[in-house]
């Protein structure tokens, strides 16, 4: 069957990573904390500004106090998990 007219060929790839808090979070002296925190926000920065985050942020006010963050990647789900798992912040343990 003919595709109609305004279909596209092909659709973008997303993929929705959330951010969770561990079971068990490292107890971090605050400036540490703070330093991970700032790397984290620094490195989805500069996924963003290279196209490879669409966006994200944090979840606020939600039922689920696990659930710290999204981020929406323009890359399949394989590639997502490896640079998610990448992040300082989302180590096992700490998200």
């Amino acid at each position: 069957m003919e595709r109609p007219l305004g279909v596209p060929a092909s659709f973008d790839v997303r993929t929705i990573v959330y951010l969770r808090r561990g079971t068990n979070p490292p107890d971090l002296a605050e400036k540490a904390s703070t330093e991970l925190h700032h790397s984290h926000l620094a490195h989805l920065a500069e996924l963003g500004r290279r196209g490879i985050i669409a966006a994200n942020g944090p979840l606020l006010d939600q039922s689920d106090k696990t659930l710290r963050g999204m981020s929406v990647y323009t890359l399949d789900a394989i590639e997502a998990r490896r640079l998610g798992r990448s992040v300082a912040a989302a180590q096992p343990g700490r998200r």
